[in-house]
């Protein structure tokens, strides 16, 4: 009976000879299919976002029918310049766009005729808000659906655009080198710039269609291709030896010989002689535009060359995607943390940091608990920011300087907060004779310190680690070394306080 027995099959002799079966036939259809997704969804594109300046400001002064007449006539505008030059819009968002397109200069060229729309929009109709748009491009791989695009490459473009300022096309090097006619269009390299998300940085090249503003740009000694570039920063300067100045002193001693009460630079040129620039904010910019916190006229400096950044209480020197590049210490630096005696070195331009011992340190005044003003002993020789923490949980950071900041919700403000029940300049902060103070400018729903309503119109002091309640934001005063915390903005305990102002902190949230 024996031999009569079934003998098992495979199957039943190993049951997860068939699972194993069906996972690979499993594995095998996922890769025909991943295989189908690129082939039919995935391509090459160059991806094109445009955002509008101006909207909500304008819906706060005239209304959101205002704005919303503003955002019309942007899109009047740009939509068929898109379609004219072979784009697809994929969608609006608010007052920007989203498109893409097949062929790079077919972007470029979209974005400088959409500038170029919008220039001769503004100049013939005269509207009240000029249309002032910035346009970002990225070229890369993409998946392409029938009413969105996704994908890295569409990151990228977002980040690109914020880059830019309102009147600017800013495309990455990835679109620069994919253009099929360079000529047509006058680009530029300007910047090396770290972008979210993003372990390297990102060069970024702009579209120039103005006469007087290429010829501006090519005032330097050399326009660099990429290549070129690359090149120059193998080097010191396009400098040559002969044109080199040999200053008599080192850095390290010009720094010990610097009699300065906190974090400077001395900047050294061979025929202006020694100016001493103190660093009293937190981002200090160094090149040869208007707009440079120090401006150095020498031909060969990038508009914006440099700068110089204090963060967690430490400083750095970043280059700005200089064409002659900037050396720290006679090698490269794109981005290094900065000691006292070091040398940077713009051409033939000497930059010494000198940072006091103990700058910036020392025991904290603390603040005067439920006085609005207090006398801070010894805040001569310090340098303060305020540092406003709102309800999207948000640090922003302002330097205070003898120079009077408005704090408001008006597009001109220097503290900018975006809370309806802020008025438009609210109240206005300055140092003076080495103290800090603070003036509600007849706000319709006030001004408090450390729990204080404001007298309207009257400069009161604040002591260090104030804490100012403006609506839904509270603004610390910290000196500018500290690193801002939430527990630090921990409104006082007072319980007449939702009575003395309307605009609380939960409001907005």
């Amino acid at each position: 009976m024996n031999e009569d027995k079934k003998k098992p099959s495979e199957e039943e002799a190993d049951p997860t000879s068939s699972v194993s079966g069906d996972l690979g036939r499993l594995l095998e259809e996922r890769e025909r299919l991943d295989e189908l997704l690129r082939n039919k969804y995935t391509k090459n594109i160059t991806v094109m976002f445009t955002d509008m300046k101006g909207s909500t400001a304008l819906a706060e002064e005239e209304g959101n029918l205002a704005a919303r007449l503003l955002i019309e006539q942007h899109n009047k505008i740009i939509f068929p310049i898109i379609e004219q030059h072979h784009g697809r819009l994929v969608k609006t968002m608010g007052d920007g766009t989203l498109s893409y397109f097949e062929a790079p200069q077919d972007a470029v060229r979209c974005g400088v005729q959409i500038q170029k729309n919008v220039i001769e929009f503004n100049g013939t109709k005269h509207p009240k808000v000029p249309i002032q748009v910035r346009i970002g491009i990225h070229t890369g791989q993409g998946l392409v659906e029938k009413k969105d695009i996704y994908g890295d490459v569409v990151n990228v473009a977002s980040r690109i655009e914020t880059q830019g300022n309102p009147g600017e096309v800013y495309l990455s090097e990835d679109t620069y080198n994919a253009m099929a006619d360079k000529e047509e269009i006058y680009c530029s390299f300007q910047k090396l710039s770290s972008l979210k998300g993003k372990k390297e940085p990102f060069r970024i090249f702009k579209a120039f269609w103005i006469p007087e503003e290429i010829a501006e740009d090519k005032k330097s000694p050399k326009a660099f291709t990429v290549e070129e570039k690359k090149k120059a920063a193998s080097t010191s300067s396009i400098l040559t030896e002969s044109q080199m100045f040999k200053f008599q002193k080192s850095s390290q001693q010009v720094a010990e010989e610097v009699s300065t009460a906190g974090p400077s630079i001395v900047i050294e040129e061979a025929d202006r002689g020694k100016r001493i620039v103190h660093l009293n904010q937190a981002e200090t910019v160094i090149g040869r535009a208007p707009d440079c916190d120090v401006v150095l006229d020498e031909s060969y400096i990038s508009r914006h060359h440099a700068k110089i950044t204090l963060e967690s209480g430490k400083y750095y020197i970043e280059d700005l995607g200089s064409r002659i590049g900037t050396t720290l210490n006679g090698a490269q630096a794109a981005r290094k943390e900065l000691a006292f005696g070091d040398e940077i070195s713009l051409g033939e331009i000497r930059i010494t940091f000198v940072e006091p011992t103990g700058a910036g340190k020392g025991s904290a005044v603390q603040d005067g608990g439920e006085a609005a003003a207090t006398m801070v002993m010894g805040m001569g020789t310090k340098k303060f920011k305020l540092v406003a923490y709102g309800p999207d949980k948000e640090f922003q950071e302002f330097t205070v300087t003898g120079e009077e900041k408005i704090i408001g919700r008006h597009e001109e403000a220097q503290i900018r907060l975006n809370d309806g029940l802020i008025s438009r300049r609210h109240a206005k902060i300055w140092e003076e004779n080495g103290h800090i103070y603070i003036e509600d400018m007849g706000s319709n729903n006030g001004t408090l310190v450390n729990g204080q309503i404001l007298p309207k119109a009257q400069p009161v002091m604040l002591a260090e680690k104030a804490l100012v309640t403006i609506c839904s934001y509270r603004l610390a005063l910290l000196n500018i070394l500290d690193k801002p915390a939430p527990e630090m903005f921990v409104t006082p305990s007072s319980a007449s306080l939702a009575s003395k102002v309307k605009g609380l902190w939960d409001k907005g949230k």
